[in-house]
């Protein structure tokens, strides 16, 4: 019965109040704080618990700071960190780039037995293999980094250690094995396998079913046809058009892609 007013008698009306409806409105006002309870616990939760992880990037050149800036400006990459930290062997211990850069070697003496995840922030494939097996065989964890805004498919895997930046879409069950690195607006189509320790440069197209060897470097504005496959180590230049396979260790330039002679040391930079 709806609340309202009622003939009694014919002289009198009384207000008449539905218990039921008064029930279900307790219910509701009950569950409902329940749930502001249940989301404001889960976030206060992950806050305090992400508080105690130092982020170290390891390499203090430009690729660290393009990802200190990725991680500063994406609110749930940034939550997960108490503080980020560079590392750089070769340089000072100081002040640098709104944080502090350290060498690896004082790691332990700076944690003060906090946890720590490391990000190898460095865009040549066999240095990121270098230092990913340095961080890893000390027994440190590898940061995954995925920008918010990034397309991901439900059935596409990441692996851990990546670095995924701004507008990148990584295709369905595509899948980015450990430590790689995959710079602004970058496309991993369906299907497509990229290798461990390997670079992805800005606006770089990997087609569907593709297969990229581990420490490949893939060039910006690059695009890998459907279905090549790439060997280990190859190096594929700046705006070149891959429609054939490539051969471990190569360098392919120009469109369509051809093989180069490349430096001496196959080094990207």
């Amino acid at each position: 019965m709806p609340v309202g007013f009622y003939v009694v008698d014919t002289e009198t009306t009384v207000p008449v109040v539905d218990c039921d409806l008064i029930g279900a409105a307790y219910i509701s006002f009950v569950l409902l704080n329940l749930l502001y309870f249940t989301i404001f616990v889960k976030f206060f939760k992950d806050v305090l618990e992400d508080d105690s992880v130092i982020l170290f990037l390891y390499g203090a050149g430009d690729a660290a700071m393009e990802v200190y800036d990725m991680v500063m400006r994406n609110v749930s990459i940034k939550r997960r960190y108490s503080k980020v930290v560079f590392i750089d062997d070769f340089a000072e211990e100081a002040e640098f780039y709104g944080s502090m850069r350290i060498k690896f070697s004082s790691v332990e003496s700076f944690r003060k037995g906090e946890d720590a995840e490391f990000a190898i922030t460095l865009g040549e494939p066999s240095n990121r293999k270098i230092l990913r097996e340095k961080v890893t065989s000390a027994g440190y964890r590898l940061a995954t980094l995925v920008a918010d805004s990034v397309i991901v498919s439900p059935s596409a895997e990441i692996g851990e250690g990546c670095i995924v930046f701004d507008g990148t879409v990584i295709s369905s069950k595509s899948r980015l094995s450990t430590n790689c690195y995959v710079i602004f607006w970058v496309i991993i189509g369906h299907g497509a396998v990229v290798g461990e320790d390997s670079t992805i440069a800005p606006t770089a197209i990997v087609g569907g079913n593709c297969v990229v060897g581990e420490q490949t470097f893939i060039g910006m504005r690059s695009s890998i046809m459907q279905g090549i496959k790439m060997g280990s180590k190859a190096i594929i230049g700046m705006g070149a058009i891959v429609f054939r396979d490539v051969e471990p260790g190569a360098t392919m330039l120009g469109n369509p892609a051809r093989a180069s002679k490349g430096k001496d040391e196959h080094k990207v930079f």
